[in-house]
């Protein structure tokens, strides 16, 4: 694993992983504590810290195989979600567990959960079904998915909202973004045919609103927010990145890609970043700075873009 500076491109470290049989679900990185986190199929959670051992530091121990990970947005403890609907958090300073207050009973089998930036809610995506007849889903019956939205501290485990999705062909919900004023959540869901279909949906202006209001097909790119003004969407496509008004829906700025074969798109919300894949490096961009030329009446320039050849040897 490489850990790369935004800012410089620059390389910092590279981590050698331990082995582990089983291979990983799924991956959060907290390089601020350079804290790691691994969760494999079978619902092991391992924790790694490169600057204390070469070795995973635990393997957790929970009731029932761990569904979904999440770090709260104060960086300070690992949110963890069981089979069993218990809610827990490990401190990542003394690495003890605590149990949550109440267990959050959803309807379906959650995928992945997003806690709000004042701790107080916690969003939570529930597996895809079939809507329910009697003979069961068909090519007439429109699948369907939950994001159900929970109090934390306030009424906890009383579902606060519910975000419906619906489509006629299978899909899940791959990502949970919350606007940093929480004003508004993206929802992300992905169909399970191939070529696979990614759409993004922006919900409410309050936690009763649970309107979808505006729906973007991203083919298979991402989007979040850009959280170092609070004010716009990014939606990144295949070839292009765009800066939506969250006011008026309406676009600000739309940047090209120069990448002839660009791969993974990934919307970093919180910092306003977003990274492009491609044959042999990595782009790190910043949408807001062609956003700011905009309004200034200048040409927008292309963001800020770090080349650097983190695949090596064919990887």
């Amino acid at each position: 694993m490489k850990l790369w500076s935004t800012e410089t491109g620059a390389h910092l470290k590279t981590f050698e992983l331990p082995r582990d049989p089983i291979i990983f679900e799924k991956f959060l990185a907290l390089p601020s504590k350079n804290h790691f986190t691994f969760m494999n199929k079978k619902g092991r959670v391992s924790v790694f810290d490169p600057n204390i051992s070469d070795r995973f530091l635990m393997q957790l121990e929970l009731e029932g195989p761990v569904r979904s990970i999440c770090y709260t947005p104060d960086e300070t403890s690992l949110a963890i979600y069981t089979r069993e609907s218990h809610l827990y958090f490990q401190d990542l300073s003394t690495s003890k567990i605590q149990a949550a207050s109440t267990s959050f009973r959803t309807r379906g089998e959650i995928s992945l959960m997003a806690i709000s930036p004042d701790n107080e809610l916690l969003a939570v995506g529930c597996k895809p079904r079939a809507i329910a007849t009697f003979f069961g889903p068909g090519p007439t019956h429109p699948h369907t998915a939950v994001v159900e939205v929970y109090g934390m501290n306030i009424d906890p485990g009383s579902i606060m909202r519910t975000l419906q999705h619906v489509r006629s062909e299978p899909f899940a919900i791959t990502e949970i973004v919350w606007s940093k004023d929480q004003r508004h959540v993206i929802t992300i869901t992905q169909t399970q045919s191939l070529p696979s279909q990614s759409f993004c949906c922006l919900w409410g202006d309050s936690i009763g609103n649970a309107d979808n209001l505006w729906e973007q097909d991203l083919g298979g790119g991402s989007a979040g927010f850009d959280n170092t003004e609070s004010t716009c969407i990014i939606v990144a496509l295949d070839r292009e990145i765009r800066l939506i008004d969250r006011s008026t829906l309406q676009l600000v700025v739309a940047i090209p890609l120069n990448i002839s074969d660009p791969g993974i798109q990934r919307v970093l919300g919180h910092h306003g970043l977003v990274m492009t894949s491609f044959h042999g490096g990595l782009v790190v961009h910043e949408p807001s700075a062609a956003r700011k030329s905009s309004h200034s009446g200048a040409s927008p320039p292309l963001p800020r873009a770090y080349r650097e050849n983190i695949f090596q040897n064919g990887e």
